[in-house]
């Protein structure tokens, strides 16, 4: 918000000035790109399809977190093509 008092000296009148040509009023330095990406990261918190997709995000991560994605125990060595093989069917069964 802008105080118009701080925008006027000290007895000077702001009606006697002439209007300038352009409208700019100096802005500090800020880096844009970092504020807007920060606005619009925590705007997004505020949308009921943003919170509940992260919900079920979160949800479907600690599932997965306590499943064996990946088949560890095997009884004899084997070929590589052997293990893709059995590694997919393992993630397969799981989806």
């Amino acid at each position: 918000e802008v105080n118009v008092e701080e925008l006027e000296e000290e007895g000077e009148n702001p009606f006697a000035k002439s209007a300038p040509w352009f409208a700019l009023w100096p802005v500090p330095e800020y880096c844009f790109t970092q504020t807007f990406s920060a606005f619009c990261f925590a705007s997004l918190y505020i949308k009921s399809e943003v919170v509940s997709t992260l919900c079920a995000v979160a949800e479907e991560c600690l599932w997965l977190l306590a499943q064996c994605v990946y088949t560890t125990k095997f009884q004899k060595a084997m070929k590589l093509e052997q293990f893709k093989q059995i590694e997919q069917t393992t993630i397969k069964q799981i989806s």
